[in-house]
């Protein structure tokens, strides 16, 4: 448990976006980051209505869901994608 805290306390607090050409050249890069940083994640929000909306549209409805995560910089946007991404 130590470490698992540890890695939390020494994660960077943004998180490196991919672009699309970045995931075509090197998508285990971005699988690994983004894998790691969403198993040190810790929501500062509740995540379970949205994360059920995207569940909804994409397994029941058979669609895409659209949406929007909207802040400044270092809010978490990218954090909170990753989060539901991983989940």
């Amino acid at each position: 448990m130590i470490e698992g805290l540890k890695a939390i306390q020494r994660k960077d607090p943004i998180i490196a976006t991919y672009n699309a050409d970045s995931l075509l050249k090197d998508a285990a890069s971005a699988d690994n980051t983004y894998s790691w940083h969403a198993a040190t994640h810790i929501p500062l929000g509740e995540t379970s209505a949205y994360l059920e909306s995207l569940e909804r549209w994409t397994y029941v409805n058979k669609g895409c869901f659209v949406g929007a995560i909207v802040g400044s910089f270092g809010y978490g946007k990218s954090s909170t994608t990753v989060h539901l991404w991983h989940e």
